[in-house]
């Protein structure tokens, strides 16, 4: 049968779908759910026959992750079987698709955009980078980033393992197996960071993955049963996420784009940001709730929109409706802009259709390095997302909610943590005094706290052009 992306809940052991699975990478309907991450940055340094030789060679041996096979290894992980596997995905830029042959005109031909210009849409092409990508999001110019991510960047390899020894010896061998057909040009290394409840959060503190659409039937039963769906249903359809691999020689096959950034964030900043806030409160109002109102979240993850403090409720199951002012929320507050969970308001400007279409699958890790006392610097998270549309999700998300002070609603400001002023500087956002009170509100700037150091944009290409690619890039380098 032909694979229906409209399709939600799927069960990736039903017979049906296992082209779909077969042939498409890990990570992308679910997190690897790996501790560790290790992200290669690549040139491709070799004509397209041996570099199709080396990634037809990396399927062969196994360091390729299928969906397949990760469900398989998700499954045996639960049961007690076996001691785990280092988990890989390749990634190929457009840049990389040139260095393969691939022209410029017939890149943009087989991986057009679905969103077009005069639409208040920001229009961010896979094929021109996130480099030339950095007006319309409103991001520091290329010189401003770090200097690997001011070269070109043809490909990423993304390793993950739970045993860290492991995942350096797999990382030895794959670099001993290039043989002159890419060259690492630089490196990231993420480890998963949880809290006093085993949780995964992020280095500002707060619990994190806790809001993501899901794909599989399995995650969304288990979904439902913790938290219900009642308010919030996190069930999502296949073509949120994939498209078909327009270079891949087989049906039912499916691939990705992949926004990576790397966000450097300002841990000291942030909290003495949310003590400053906190003074300007209602009396008793303290740190956790001034933090609560930047993110959306307390701590622990539960809702600001439910709860004037934290109450170990991590759900995901609430929306807005209760809170209709913004006083229990801000509507600046991060997670209520980049999730607005039915809460906008109709305002003159772009058409933001169903939110639920600009949702993105977040697949990041925390970085960071040790050091002065077991303090961490230069740390932050390797933000990454996975979309079929750049434009329609990541872009609108960033460009159009988190940046935009006039959404959901007319003077809303900036969010707290991503957002980026256009033009110049922004007055504050105004925050509810105390929560749930509408009588006393506060004027306070809490921004500047998260940096990009660089990124790019990334295709995860089907495993069948993987194993086929000098055919497919020959067929794309004569396209008209």
């Amino acid at each position: 049968m032909s694979i229906n992306v409209h399709d939600t809940g799927i069960d990736p052991q039903d017979p049906a779908y296992a082209p779909l699975f077969d042939n498409l990478q890990g990570n992308i309907l679910k997190p690897h759910g790996r501790e560790h991450a290790l992200l290669l940055l690549l040139q491709l340094t070799a004509d397209p026959q041996v570099v199709s030789d080396w990634l037809q060679n990396l399927v062969a041996a196994g360091v390729i992750t299928s969906a397949s096979r990760q469900a398989e290894q998700t499954r045996a992980w639960r049961e007690g079987r076996g001691a785990g596997e280092t988990f890989g995905s390749l990634l190929l830029s457009a840049r990389g698709y040139q260095t393969l042959g691939v022209p410029l005109e017939n890149l943009q031909q087989l991986f057009p955009e679905a969103a077009t210009p005069g639409n208040g849409v920001p229009v961010t092409p896979f094929s021109q980078g996130m480099t030339q990508a950095a007006a319309t999001l409103s991001d520091p110019q290329q010189d401003k980033w770090e200097p690997v991510y001011q070269q070109r960047i043809d490909a990423m390899l993304l390793l993950a393992d739970d045993d860290a020894s492991r995942l350096e010896d797999v990382r030895v061998q794959v670099e001993a197996g290039m043989a002159g057909a890419a060259t690492v040009i630089g490196e990231e290394r993420g480890r998963t960071l949880r809290n006093a409840e085993g949780e995964p959060m992020e280095h500002f503190g707060f619990a994190d993955g806790i809001s993501q659409p899901l794909f599989l039937s399995p995650d969304l039963v288990a979904a439902r049963a913790r938290n219900g769906t009642s308010y919030w249903d996190p069930a999502a359809p296949l073509n949120l996420v994939l498209l078909n691999d327009p270079l891949a020689p087989a049906p039912d096959s499916f691939g990705s784009y992949l926004v990576f950034r790397k966000l450097e964030q300002d841990v000291d900043g942030f909290q003495q940001a949310r003590k400053d806030l906190a003074s300007l409160l209602a009396k008793g109002s303290g740190p956790s709730l001034a933090g609560a109102f930047a993110v959306g979240r307390f701590e622990d993850g539960t809702p600001l929109a439910l709860s004037p403090s934290a109450a170990d409720n991590a759900t995901n199951n609430f929306d807005y409706a209760a809170d209709a002012r913004g006083t229990r929320c801000p509507f600046h507050a991060h997670i209520r802009k980049t999730n607005p969970r039915g809460g906008t308001v109709a305002t003159p400007g772009p058409t933001f259709g169903d939110e639920r279409t600009h949702r993105i699958a977040r697949r990041g890790i925390p970085y960071g390095s040790a050091a002065n006392g077991g303090h961490m610097t230069s740390k932050g998270l390797l933000f990454m997302c996975y979309q079929s549309d750049i434009s329609g999700q990541f872009s609108f998300m960033q460009k159009l909610w988190a940046s935009n002070p006039g959404f959901p609603n007319p003077n809303t400001a900036l969010d707290p943590l991503i957002g980026e002023p256009a033009n110049g500087h922004l007055p504050g956002q105004v925050w509810p005094a105390k929560w749930g009170a509408a009588a006393a509100e506060v004027t306070f700037d809490f921004r500047g706290f998260v940096t990009l150091k660089g990124g790019e944009f990334f295709f995860a290409p089907s495993l069948p052009f993987l194993r086929n690619a000098a055919a497919s890039l020959r067929v794309a380098a004569v396209l008209r």
